[in-house]
């Protein structure tokens, strides 16, 4: 695993990281590093091959969630359609 030292944060911003770590209730590293990844696609992606791999990956207990959150608003409300 690489490590990288980032140079320059100033105290403004090296609080607001801190201060969104600690209400994630992550580490400051883990933080920084679920930034970056958010911000940075993989090349597969780029190249539009089986995102599948990459993007939208539920765990179980979370497509049931989604699931559940979704039925509720495919209902239809006949009163609506009057």
């Amino acid at each position: 695993m690489k490590a990288y030292t980032i140079r320059g944060i100033d105290d403004r911003l090296y609080k607001t990281l801190q201060a969104q770590a600690k209400n994630a209730g992550k580490s400051l590293n883990r933080h920084l590093l679920d930034l970056v990844g958010a911000g940075v696609r993989p090349p597969e992606c780029a190249r539009m091959k089986n995102l599948d791999k990459y993007c939208g990956i539920y765990t179980a207990d979370e497509a049931k969630a989604a699931q559940k959150s979704l039925a509720c608003q495919r209902t239809i409300e006949p009163g609506m359609w009057k």
